[in-house]
C-alpha cells in the first residue's frame, strides 16, 4: 500500500531536516560525501557531482560512489569543462534543469559526449552561502525529467549545504581574522596614546650625598 500524501510530505520534510542537521555538523570531507550520496534519500537521482571554487574555477570535489578523485581522468575533465561552461552561460547562478540539449547548440565537443558519461537529465544546483555568496555546485543526473515538487525541495536542501560549505571556506576565516586584526589596531593605537601620557612618579630611598671636591675648613675659636 502507498504511502497517503500527507505521510510521503512528512517523510521528505523530516529527511530534509535531517540532512540539514548532518551538513551542519560534518566535517569538510564528510560534508562532501553527504552531499554526493546521502542527498539520494530525498530525492532520487543515479550520480551527483560536486563542483567547488579553486582560483576563480569550478573543479570536482566529490562524486557520488567514488572514494578517490583522479582529476586527470577523462571523465572528470570533461565535467570541469561542463560546469565552467555553464558558468559562461546567461544567470549561471539560478537552478534549474541541464541536458545535452542545451550544449549542443553552441559546444557540440561538450553535448556530443555528454552521453558517453551521464543520464539524459541532469539538474544544475548552486550553492551560495550567507549573502549569497558562491560556494559551488550540486550536479545531480537521473533519467527521469525533474518535477517542479523535486525543485522545490531542492531549493531548500541547497541553501543548507551552502550555509555548510561557507563554513570551511578561507573567505569566512579571512573575514573572521579581519575582524580580529581590526580589534588589535585599535588596541595598538589605545596603548600608544597611553604611552604618550606623561607619569610623574616619586620613590624613598636610602642615600647618602658626598662632595665632588670636599675641603677641611678649621677655626682657631670655637663655635658653628
Amino acid at each position: 500500500m502507498p504511502p497517503a500524501p500527507n505521510d510521503e510530505i512528512l517523510q521528505r520534510l523530516s529527511m530534509l531536516l535531517q540532512l540539514g542537521r548532518l551538513a551542519r555538523k560534518a566535517t569538510e570531507d564528510e560534508l562532501n560525501f553527504i552531499m554526493v550520496n546521502d542527498s539520494r534519500t530525498l530525492i532520487p537521482y543515479r550520480q551527483a557531482v560536486l563542483f567547488k571554487f579553486n582560483h576563480g574555477k569550478l573543479e570536482v570535489a566529490a562524486i557520488s560512489g567514488l572514494a578517490v578523485i583522479d582529476s586527470s581522468s577523462p571523465f572528470l575533465q570533461w565535467l570541469t569543462k561542463l560546469a565552467n561552461h555553464k558558468l559562461t552561460r546567461e544567470n549561471p547562478w539560478a537552478a534549474g534543469s541541464i541536458n545535452q540539449n542545451e550544449l549542443l547548440v553552441d559546444e557540440t565537443y561538450l553535448g556530443g559526449e555528454w552521453q558517453n558519461w551521464l543520464p539524459p537529465e541532469g539538474y544544475w544546483l548552486p550553492l551560495l552561502g550567507p549573502q549569497d555568496s558562491q560556494q559551488g555546485v550540486l550536479v545531480l543526473f537521473r533519467e527521469e525529467a525533474w518535477t517542479p515538487a523535486e525543485m522545490h525541495v531542492l531549493s531548500y536542501l541547497a541553501d543548507s549545504y551552502g550555509q555548510a560549505i561557507a563554513a570551511f571556506s578561507p573567505a569566512s576565516h579571512k573575514a573572521w581574522w579581519g575582524k580580529v586584526k581590526k580589534r588589535w589596531k585599535i588596541i595598538a593605537v589605545a596603548l600608544l596614546v597611553i604611552s604618550l601620557y606623561p607619569a610623574k612618579e616619586s620613590a624613598l630611598v636610602p642615600a647618602e650625598v658626598t662632595a665632588c671636591q670636599p675641603q677641611l675648613v678649621r677655626s682657631s675659636l670655637e663655635g658653628v
